[in-house]
């Protein structure tokens, strides 16, 4: 599975830098070809010179007389100043000589694929017996979170690139990006609560019976419940690129990059259970409460160098900006689990264990790795320029980034329910052959696109 991933990354990295290569030499050399008068406009304009009275054509040749007394030197500065270097209607960037320096501001509004959970809480229309309460494939069992991709929403953020170059003819420079994109508008906050809904629970596997079973958080008589679960993530980048000009001409230029860069992306998730326990004939007395929570932290970590290709089209105050870029480096992944239940007695009695029930002491602690990963990026851009140092752009951006670590991913649903407290209301807690749940470690691949505005500055 990961080889067809990466074969469609590096089509999708081969495809990317050939188009923008093929269309930036046709951008940048086209407005450079000029065709060539041929013998029938040479006579014709020699024609037309004939026709004119020879007053005209004696002024015309005293114009010509005195163009031909201009120093060569003063012809050469003339159209040094006047020609592509210092195009007023091109990127202030990089169409003037000289060391200079240029910043960017952008507003971001980007987008991450979404996170993958299994199903986290149930319920019944009608109240089933007790053994089938929230239990998955059973009865009218219907999911309330989970079975799905959550965060898919978008994420505001920032993006702030300096840059400038080293050298008087602009052919070699360094720049600076970094950008961050906060929690998504759909950041998942839920709270499922009796007796709003009378029926509650927490699915999962049981290994020993092998079959599906329920934690319930409410149930009449039983039990009354709140459950929450809660996410937060955060991407983040920064690149520090060398820039060097590899082709230039009257419509734009085409630089290679290359040098570090980094990324990364963090994400959590916490479910917590707060429950009564109201059951006269259970094993505890009635009145104590439960507290219980279960919390996925991943934590990836891209550092490695990256190459690209960064073309600029000029078409009149009209900037087009294509880049495309290729990181290669080492992905650091760290995932933490950690649970805990608190169990109070109306008498005061108060006993806290490890393990909630997603996150037991068989996966629950802290576990890192590192692995080869690949970081391609595309970035299109159009800005207008407002004044010689003013400029306001659009743009979007897409990037991905191979062998992530989701805190879906690392849930295991299959449980030993002996790891449980004794007082949770569990169809059944014998205990298991094996280890349950475990640590899955899976990962995938993460995609951010969005869209940018902002301004641009040289100075």
């Amino acid at each position: 599975m990961f080889c067809a991933r990466s074969l469609r990354l590096d089509r999708l990295v081969a495809v990317a830098v050939c188009s923008t290569l093929i269309l930036s030499l046709w951008g940048v050399t086209g407005a450079a070809a000029q065709p060539e008068r041929g013998a029938e406009s040479m006579m014709a304009a020699h024609v037309a010179d004939q026709a004119l009275p020879a007053r005209a054509r004696s002024d015309s040749a005293a114009s010509a007389a005195s163009m031909a007394e201009i120093p060569q030197t003063q012809v050469d500065d003339s159209i040094e100043a006047g020609g592509y270097d210092d195009c007023c209607c091109c990127d202030a960037r990089t169409s003037r000589g000289g060391i200079g320096w240029w910043v960017d501001a952008s507003y971001m509004h980007w987008w991450v694929n979404g996170n993958a959970i299994p199903a986290l809480v149930t319920t019944n229309a009608i109240v089933p017996p007790r053994s089938q309460a929230g239990v998955l494939g059973i009865g009218d069992t219907n999911v309330l979170l989970g079975d799905e991709k959550l965060d898919g929403g978008g994420r505001a953020g920032v993006a702030l690139t300096l840059g400038g170059w080293l050298d008087e003819d602009r052919a070699l420079g360094v720049q600076a990006t970094w950008l961050y994109a906060g929690d998504p508008s759909d950041q998942l906050d839920a709270r499922f609560q009796s007796p709003d809904i009378p029926v509650l629970a927490r699915p999962f596997f049981n290994a020993a019976t092998q079959q599906e079973d329920a934690q319930l958080v409410a149930y009449p008589d039983v039990v009354a419940g709140v459950t929450t679960a809660a996410s937060h993530s955060y991407l983040q980048s920064l690149e520090a690129l060398m820039r060097y000009n590899w082709r230039r001409g009257p419509g734009g230029r085409i630089d290679m990059l290359g040098g570090y860069r980094y990324l990364g992306f963090r994400e959590d998730l916490r479910l917590e259970e707060h429950l009564v326990l109201v059951d006269p004939g259970g094993v505890a007395q009635i009145g104590t409460t439960i507290d219980l929570f279960d919390q996925f932290n991943t934590r990836n970590d891209f550092h490695g160098g990256e190459i690209g290709l960064v073309t600029s089209l000029y078409r009149g105050s009209l900037v087009f900006d294509i880049a495309t870029k290729l990181g290669l480096g080492n992905v650091s992944r760290e995932l933490t689990i950690n649970g805990s239940t608190s169990v109070q007695t109306p008498s005061g009695g108060r006993a806290t264990t490890p393990g909630g029930l997603l996150a037991l002491p068989s996966n629950m602690g802290a576990y890192r790795d590192d692995s080869f990963a690949l970081l391609p990026e595309l970035d299109v851009k159009a800005s207008w320029q407002l004044t010689d140092r003013l400029s306001v752009g659009v743009g979007y951006n897409l990037l991905f980034l191979t062998k992530v670590y989701r805190t879906g991913q690392q849930i295991d649903r299959t449980i030993d329910a002996s790891q449980l407290s004794g007082i949770l209301p569990v169809n059944d807690t014998t205990a298991a052959v094996g280890r349950h749940p475990l640590p899955t470690l899976s990962n995938s691949t993460l995609r951010a696109q969005g869209l940018t505005v902002g301004l641009g500055l040289t100075f």
